[in-house]
């Protein structure tokens, strides 16, 4: 995912459940870019890489976090509605791939894409990260990125492609 030229990061399910930390990247070699370091956590239900882990956690995992954060407003886009942040959820179910836009930090994008593991459970998100304006209009291609990256490590830790998510069957 380098070629995306965006500062790209791994995020697993924080310890405490109720945020995500990122544990790897590669950073972006842009002036203006996301930037974050390892061990920095973000709220799930603001950010591309929370909301993908959220998404694909067990229902009630998922339901018990859900209970359990508080959905904290950190710009006008934050979802801090939970009827809205579960049918969110179910559209990032669908299609394999979560895009946020302006929802953590105003001017800040990213697409996420959860990462299974052979027993078919989320174990991680890979993400792309950058300025809105700079990742808004390549969306498309990002999301296609993203989600082939997943897959791939998916794949390195055992998760059979038959045992994908329909959104992430080729067609």
């Amino acid at each position: 995912m380098r070629r995306t030229g965006e500062t790209v990061f791994l995020s697993v399910l924080a310890a405490d459940g109720r945020s995500m930390v990122y544990v790897d990247k590669v950073e972006s070699g842009h002036i203006i870019r996301y930037a974050a370091d390892v061990g920095d956590r973000r709220p799930l239900h603001a950010t591309s890489s929370g909301k993908a882990l959220l998404a694909f956690l067990p229902v009630g995992q998922r339901e018990r976090t859900l209970k359990a954060v508080t959905l904290a407003r950190h710009t006008e886009r934050t979802e801090t509605s939970l009827s809205a942040l579960r049918a969110t959820l179910a559209e990032i179910q669908r299609t394999g791939v979560c895009v946020s836009v302006d929802e953590f930090a105003s001017g800040a994008a990213g697409v996420a894409a959860p990462i299974f593991d052979r027993d078919g459970r989320v174990a991680g998100v890979c993400a792309v990260g950058g300025p809105t304006d700079r990742l808004r209009p390549r969306v498309r291609t990002l999301t296609a990125d993203v989600k082939r990256t997943a897959t791939t490590i998916s794949a390195q830790l055992g998760h059979r492609t038959s045992d994908q998510h329909p959104a992430w069957r080729s067609s």
